[in-house]
C-alpha cells in the first residue's frame, strides 16, 4: 500500500492471481523460492524481510543501521566483551579441544594473542 500497489495491481505486476496475494497476506500460502526475490524486488524489501528474518527493510537500512551503530562505538564495544568472554574460556577451560586433540596453554596463548590482534584492527 505504501507504494500505491493494491491486490490487483501486485497480481498484474507478478503475473499471478490477486487471489494468491490475498493468500500471501494472510499467511495461508507462502510464495515459491522463485517468486520471492521477485516479490521483493517490486516491493524494494529484502527477502529476509518478506520472510521475517529482520527487521531491516532492505540492504542499504541495515548498512546504515550498522555505520550507526559502528560511529557511536556500540559494535566494538559489545565485540570486546564477547572477546573478553571467550578468552576467559579459553583460559580457564582445562579440556579445550580442536579436532579431538587437546590445546595446549601456548596454543591457547596464541588464540589470545589473535582475538587482541583482532580487535585492534576492527577498531582501527
Amino acid at each position: 500500500m505504501e507504494l500505491g500497489y493494491n491486490q490487483v495491481d501486485l497480481a498484474n505486476i507478478l503475473d499471478i492471481n490477486r487471489s494468491t496475494i490475498a493468500s500471501y497476506e494472510k499467511g495461508y500460502i507462502m510464495p515459491t523460492a522463485s517468486k520471492l526475490p521477485e516479490i521483493a524486488n517490486v516491493l524494494s524489501v529484502s527477502v529476509g524481510y518478506l520472510l521475517g528474518e529482520t527487521d531491516f527493510l532492505n540492504e542499504r537500512e541495515a548498512i546504515y543501521d550498522f555505520e550507526r551503530k559502528n560511529k557511536d562505538g556500540y559494535i566494538i564495544h559489545d565485540l570486546e566483551r564477547i572477546f573478553e568472554d571467550l578468552k576467559q574460556q579459553i583460559l580457564f577451560d582445562d579440556k579445550l579441544n580442536f579436532k579431538d586433540k587437546e590445546i595446549t596453554e601456548i596454543q591457547k596463548e596464541l588464540i589470545i594473542n589473535q582475538l587482541d590482534n583482532i580487535l585492534k584492527i576492527i577498531s582501527l
